[in-house]
């Protein structure tokens, strides 16, 4: 990223072009969402995007945690999905077009929950250079974890809870304050 200083004099900024991005719909399951940001927090995560010129070894890779779960996948066209097998319902599918397009607003990988690709009840899409480490993250807990597992409903209650919100802080003696203020 280029700006400019209070100068008028153009200077680079620490601050990247955006590698990968990725969306999640407000049910997406906790175990889901902490699985992301477990993988994201990691540094093993940061390795390789589905490559041009490798492709099939990155997604195996990727996918392998729904392979050993004996996930069967199918191919259609662009897409190849792969569903979880038994009453569970959910699935993960990489769409090879968008994989090409580096820079397209299509996901190029979909985790979701529910009857279908199409209409889930849930679902998290990334974009084409997310890592595949990443992906192998969302894939194992999808399929050894609690990513296909349907919220069930609490004997007294609804299954969505509101968390208590924390005890206020104290605010800071204003002596305290004052020191980290400079002018």
């Amino acid at each position: 990223m280029v700006v400019s200083d209070s100068h008028g004099d153009i200077c680079e900024t620490p601050v990247s072009d955006r590698l990968w991005h990725g969306t999640a719909t407000a049910s997406t399951p906790t175990a889901i969402v902490s699985a992301l940001l477990d993988a994201v927090a990691t540094e093993n995560v940061w390795g390789s995007s589905p490559s041009p010129t490798a492709p099939e070894t990155t997604i195996t890779e990727a996918t392998s945690p729904l392979a050993d779960a004996d996930w069967k996948h199918t191919i259609d066209g662009r897409y190849i999905t792969w569903e979880a097998p038994g009453p569970q319902k959910g699935g993960v599918q990489f769409d090879a077009f968008a994989a090409q397009q580096a820079n397209s607003p299509l996901p190029t990988w979909t985790v979701w929950g529910g009857q279908a690709v199409h209409q889930p009840d849930w679902a998290l899409q990334l974009s084409a250079n997310a890592p595949a480490a990443l992906v192998q993250y969302l894939t194992f807990e999808m399929a050894e974890g609690q990513g296909v597992r349907p919220v069930r409903p609490a004997p007294d209650g609804p299954a969505l809870r509101t968390a208590q919100a924390p005890a206020p802080v104290a605010a800071l003696p204003p002596a305290v304050q004052r020191l980290g203020r400079s002018r």
